[in-house]
């Protein structure tokens, strides 16, 4: 299996859960461009269509015990 990096499983994660990609968004504190980036590369790696398909399979996989699922939470704030 392709190793995923800890925001691809975040993001995947968010899929499983419902939430949408400003909500993941919101919850880590980056943009949703960010998120969708992530999605992107995870659905690449999934073989999947777009992300509900991928978050399908990684649901199927069993993949949130075997990489651990990591609570949405606000991310350390950026200083400008």
């Amino acid at each position: 299996m392709t190793a995923f990096t800890d925001r691809e499983v975040l993001a995947l994660d968010g899929v499983v859960d419902g939430l949408s990609v400003a909500e993941i968004a919101a919850g880590e504190g980056v943009t949703a461009r960010a998120v969708d980036f992530w999605l992107s590369s995870a659905r690449r790696k999934l073989g999947a269509r777009n992300r509900y398909q991928a978050g399908a399979l990684w649901a199927a996989m069993g993949s949130r015990a075997r990489y651990g699922s990591r609570k949405l939470g606000k991310r350390k704030e950026r200083t400008t």
